[in-house]
């Protein structure tokens, strides 16, 4: 496989005196500092945490901190370089992928592996996009990760002869390993650990292999000709608090503004909501200020408040917004086929969702973690996740896979993809190996490993 040559990830150089550096007690030191690190990030948020918290919780002083590290991004690039190391091991410990019961074996197995490195980097896993999108010191690395990435773990694939991207495969594997094992954590998904590890195995291995299906059992008959299932239920409709003003070409009914919208006003409006939705997919909900965003929205600091009271009502406008998408693309989920033959109506109910995705990535990140959403929204949410696991199901029961996949490990895997998977191709990673077809694994991955296009 062709791979762009790949740059060596600096060993990292603490910031320390040679007294210090020399000396097992400032080793020691170092190796306490980082777990507090560790622990602080997953508990509190790469923003939420100061130097001095830090010192304060490896039993030291801010003031002790900063004699082995410059600042707490120094600290968390350690914790990246430390898992990404991690990440690369165990790429390579891949071995022979194929349709037999060998080549399955060595996938779940390798897949068990990744969710106990999971649970070792949580936090780093979760918080490293979110640190500081303009730091080139954290996101160059994560380039150099992801790219030895795709070329360790996509050699594997290229070998075992797989139909399909073998950078895009490798790193859709990558993304929703690390979010469907986070899943499991935070959200209460009713499936065990070696459940959601088979489960998620199968999905991959029939998108890889569809004749690998012989081996997991009997599988319903399918017509031959592409199957649809009419009139999915839709659930009950999204709720919102009523606002003022209308909202300027949303898609999501009226905006929570504090004054009637003017003809005049309604582009600066318009600036500002993107500029929110842009900055939120890149630091995170709740890691964007009002000062973030009128910074990109190229406008004063008072011209947001002139629109909208505080930042929680901005956060609700982007809810709404991302409900009405998900609710639209979830109603045309009955023009989808099941069994053979079904990928062509798999591609654009594909597509449609995911021209909507940089839009709504912070707010569909969000729900999927559990985040704490303001109390009034969680209405939103829970309405929106009762819709997708009714057109889920319905699409399951449709699939000739129904009884060979284990359906709430099966959804959270297809939520993981959904979400993770095109953050990193489309928001993080712009212009990496497998930018081009990731749009169609996604497609792949969904007809054959879920709907059983095989």
């Amino acid at each position: 496989m062709a791979s762009p040559p790949v740059r060596p990830i600096p060993v990292h150089r603490v910031a320390q005196d040679d007294a210090l550096a020399l000396g097992r007690h400032g080793n020691r030191a170092q190796a306490e500092i980082i777990e507090a690190a560790r622990a602080l990030f997953g508990a509190r948020g790469y923003h939420g945490v100061t130097v001095e918290a830090i010192g304060e919780a490896s039993g030291r002083t801010g003031t002790s901190v900063y004699r082995y590290f410059a600042n707490k991004t120094e600290i968390f690039r350690v914790l990246m370089a430390d898992l990404g190391a991690d990440l690369l091991r165990h790429g390579r410990r891949l071995g022979r992928l194929g349709p037999e019961h060998g080549g399955f074996d060595e996938l779940r197995m390798w897949l068990h592996g990744f969710g106990l490195l999971v649970h070792r980097h949580n936090a780093t896993f979760s918080l490293w996009r979110a640190a500081d999108p303009g730091d080139a010191s954290l996101v160059e690395p994560a380039r150099r990760f992801i790219d030895r990435w795709c070329e360790v773990v996509g050699a594997r694939i290229e070998e075992a002869g797989v139909d399909l991207d073998p950078p895009a495969l490798a790193t859709a594997l990558l993304t929703t390993a690390q979010r469907v094992h986070e899943l499991r954590t935070r959200v209460p998904w009713t499936c065990s650990e070696t459940d959601l590890a088979e489960t998620f195995a199968r999905v991959f291995q029939l998108a890889m292999f569809p004749a690998s299906v012989t081996g997991f059992g009997e599988i319903r008959q399918a017509p031959r000709r592409t199957r649809r299932t009419p009139g999915l239920v839709v659930a009950e409709s999204v709720p919102r608090p009523s606002g003022s003003g209308a909202g300027p070409g949303s898609g999501a009914g009226a905006l929570r503004l504090r004054r009637p919208l003017t003809s005049r006003g309604a582009g600066t409006v318009q600036r500002i909501i993107t500029a929110a939705a842009d900055v939120s997919a890149r630091q995170g909900l709740h890691g964007t200020s009002i000062k973030d965003i009128a910074a990109a929205a190229d406008v004063g600091y008072a011209s947001v408040y002139t629109y909208w009271r505080d930042h929680g009502d901005i956060v609700a406008d982007l809810t709404d917004q991302a409900a009405a998408h998900l609710t639209g693309w979830l109603g045309s989920a009955s023009a989808v086929g099941r069994g053979p033959g079904c990928l062509p109506t798999v591609r654009p109910w594909v597509q449609r969702y995911l021209a909507g995705y940089p839009r709504h990535a912070a707010v569909l990140r969000s729900w999927t973690i559990g985040a704490g959403e303001a109390p009034e929204l969680n209405g939103v949410r829970r309405s929106v996740a009762t819709l997708a696991r009714s057109t889920f199901d319905q699409m399951m029961d449709g699939s000739p896979l129904a009884g060979l996949l284990n359906r709430r490990c099966a959804e959270a895997v297809v939520c993981a993809l959904l979400v993770e998977f095109p953050y990193n191709t489309h928001l993080f990673l712009p212009g990496w190996p497998g930018e081009n077809t990731a749009d169609d694994t996604v497609s792949v991955i969904l007809a054959r490993g879920l709907l059983g296009d095989l």
